[in-house]
């Protein structure tokens, strides 16, 4: 992944490692990133959905020649 990216990838992996899911719940990172999962803060899903965006900007051509947008 690019070095784009990782900012939000460390800023979900953080979120997530706090979040009740995991904490109270013990279930994995990958079972909590989902964001139809209720025990996931709003603010984690949001960030998870700016990784994706940030992710799928890096496989759009128009996105690369205009350069990546600030997250």
């Amino acid at each position: 992944m690019s070095s784009s990216c990782e900012f939000l990838r460390e800023k979900v992996k953080d979120c997530l490692s706090r979040s009740e899911c995991m904490v109270k719940y013990g279930k994995p990172a990958k079972d909590c990133a989902r964001l139809t999962e209720e025990h996931t803060s709003e603010e984690c899903k949001a960030t998870i959905r700016s990784l994706f965006v940030c992710k799928r900007g890096q496989l759009d051509a128009r996105q690369r020649f205009r350069g990546s947008k600030d997250f």
